[in-house]
């Protein structure tokens, strides 16, 4: 994805990224040259350990528009999620 930059929908969903595999990804949103507009990583059993990697890339990235979590097991974790929402132009 960092050297991809025609990439603008991917979708994830139900590939079991685990709270590992998320993290790896949400490192990659934060790069300025990720230009992916529409995420979807609902159903891949992401843990609340993974929180803060999410919402680490949601307040640095400037060009994802939308973006999925459903179905994952975060929990009442969503603070730092909600407070990095806050900051971001471009979700929706």
């Amino acid at each position: 994805m960092q050297a991809n930059s025609t990439l603008l929908e991917l979708n994830l969903s139900n590939n079991v990224l685990r709270s590992e595999g998320a993290e790896d990804l949400f490192a990659v949103l934060r790069t300025p040259n990720v230009h992916l507009k529409h995420l979807d990583v609902s159903q891949n059993e992401l843990e609340p350990d993974c929180v803060n990697a999410v919402a680490s890339a949601i307040r640095l990235n400037s060009s994802l528009q939308s973006l999925s979590m459903r179905g994952n097991p975060i929990g009442d974790c969503l603070a730092p999620i909600i407070q990095a929402l806050s900051k971001n132009a471009t979700l929706k």
